[in-house]
């Protein structure tokens, strides 16, 4: 009944603003990190949902990321709290160039701390170079070391873990679908696909 009574203040544009919201965002992000700290997983996977679309997926010897964002505004994870998400993951995987699910803040951090980060392709949009210049692109469109563009239909190996990503659209913006598997489990995060077209192209 708590949670089912959150939907009306979590619904305002205000939310963020809210401070019973931030508390509530950090204690849940603070919860998930503790869990994460002492998980070990022998068979199969756990994944822990995050703010927006943001997941950490962990099997038996490896654990990634897909699509951390940290909260708007006040409401924002911690620095802290961003650190020790990150601490726990192998490498980030990031769908498509909307700030709520590409963030500059911890693509950037995630570089400094050595760990991998895979993108999609940037648009060539005014708020897109802003945030490849907080992440540290050259001004020649250069990744700095530690990112990978990836190009939608391509895939590889990183960290140890195979990866495919699928063509996929927000509308016409490209949203790569990342098909990852690990120590025999396989998982998909759908970034925010929306496009109907995408079904006779590639999804059926």
């Amino acid at each position: 009944q708590a949670h089912h009574m959150l939907d009306e203040p979590l619904h305002l544009n205000s939310a963020p603003m809210l401070r019973a919201v931030q508390e509530f965002h950090r204690s849940r992000i603070d919860a998930a990190i503790a869990q994460m700290t002492a998980e070990e997983v022998v068979d199969g996977a756990t994944i822990w949902k995050l703010y927006n679309h943001g997941f950490v997926v962990r099997t038996a010897s490896h654990t990634w990321a897909h699509d951390v964002y940290e909260g708007p505004g006040e409401m924002a994870m911690s620095n802290a709290q961003i650190d020790a998400i990150l601490g726990q993951v192998d490498a980030l995987f990031c769908s498509h160039w909307h700030a709520d699910h590409t963030s500059s803040r911890v693509i950037r951090r995630a570089l400094e701390l050595g760990v991998p980060v895979l993108v999609a392709q940037p648009p060539d949009w005014d708020y897109v170079s802003q945030m490849k210049r907080e992440i540290g692109f050259d001004d020649d469109g250069t990744p700095p070391p530690g990112l990978t563009i990836v190009a939608p239909g391509s895939g590889g190996e990183i960290a140890g873990l195979e990866y495919h990503a699928y063509p996929g659209h927000q509308g016409d913006l490209t949203n790569n679908v990342y098909f990852v598997e690990a120590d025999g489990m396989t998982t998909m995060q759908t970034g925010d696909q929306s496009n109907d077209d995408d079904f006779a192209a590639w999804i059926d």
